[in-house]
């Protein structure tokens, strides 16, 4: 019924309201539920002045894990940020339901550990690696998941935290000048996400080099995870070399294709054609003839 796309739980968002969760579901008979308010917690000062419901503060991750647990049950999955010094700063949490999966941010502030997203920008997942190994080639996948899997055949890979919409809140300046390969998902989203995190990589000073590359046989929503695990008899300096292959066979995204601006095309590399007439030497078909005379 509510969602917020920066990462905020659901419990945030109406308590907020001054609402909880209940008060959004009929009762048993039907009807609405009468709205009460929520206990309030610790008040803040907004920049204009106004008053918000502080998150709860947790002293280390775990414990905000622990809490998290109490509410949705044991988790399935945890994946840590880091910023360049290799200090925590956020962690996605990951449960299996009935009806998918859900998902639930935890942000590092100077009090503690909160519910909730990290401020943007946003670092990327495994960035100290990506600092440590600096030559080396980086693949961008959609989902921690998905970048863990990479990293099992070998390759430095990382991606962008809380989704595939939300590539516009991450930091990419650490991939400035190196050669990016983007292994995209294969749906809708995971193609909207590799084109966004195109325009972003290609819009970075000094050029960053960047290749696109679908990996074979990939079932319908599939990802690297799926396509090592498709693979798993399959050594892993073997996979890596394929997808080596792979990417040494694509060429390099054009930028002025993506983001715009002159094509240029040396004339010696147009093909000549003949030109059919409809008035010879004067007005020829399927070309645009003008008219001209002096005014009046």
């Amino acid at each position: 019924l509510v969602h917020c796309h920066a990462g905020c739980t659901p419990e945030a968002i109406v308590s907020a309201m001054g609402l909880r969760l209940a008060d959004l579901m009929p009762a048993d008979n039907g009807k609405p539920r009468s709205p009460r308010r929520a206990k309030s917690k610790a008040k803040t000062k907004t920049g204009d002045g106004r008053t918000k419901n502080a998150s709860t503060v947790y002293d280390t991750a775990e414990n905000a894990i622990a809490q998290l647990d109490r509410k949705h049950g044991p988790h399935s999955a945890v994946w840590t940020y880091y910023d360049a010094a290799g200090e925590p700063v956020g962690a996605i949490v990951r449960w299996e339901t009935d009806f998918g999966k859900d998902i639930r941010p935890l942000a590092k502030t100077a009090k503690g550990w909160i519910i909730g997203g990290m401020p943007e920008p946003r670092p990327l997942y495994r960035l100290p690696e990506l600092v440590a190994r600096p030559d080396e080639r980086v693949y961008v996948c959609e989902g921690e998941k998905a970048t863990d899997a990479a990293a099992t055949i070998g390759l430095l890979a990382t991606t962008s935290p809380h989704g595939s919409e939300s590539a516009k809140t991450t930091d990419w300046t650490p991939l400035t000048g190196r050669d990016v390969v983007i292994l995209p998902d294969n749906d809708a989203a995971g193609q909207g996400y590799a084109r966004e995190v195109m325009s972003i990589l290609l819009k970075l000073e000094p050029a960053t080099t960047v290749k696109v590359v679908e990996l074979p046989d990939l079932p319908p929503k599939g990802d690297v995870y799926d396509w090592v695990e498709a693979h798993d008899a399959t050594e892993p300096d073997a996979l890596r070399a394929q997808v080596e292959q792979l990417v040494d066979a694509t060429s390099p995204i054009d930028a002025s294709e993506v983001l715009g601006g002159p094509i240029l095309t040396c004339l010696a590399d147009v093909e000549p054609v003949e030109v059919k007439w409809l008035w010879p030497g004067r007005v020829p078909l399927g070309r645009i003839t003008l008219l001209v005379g002096r005014p009046g």
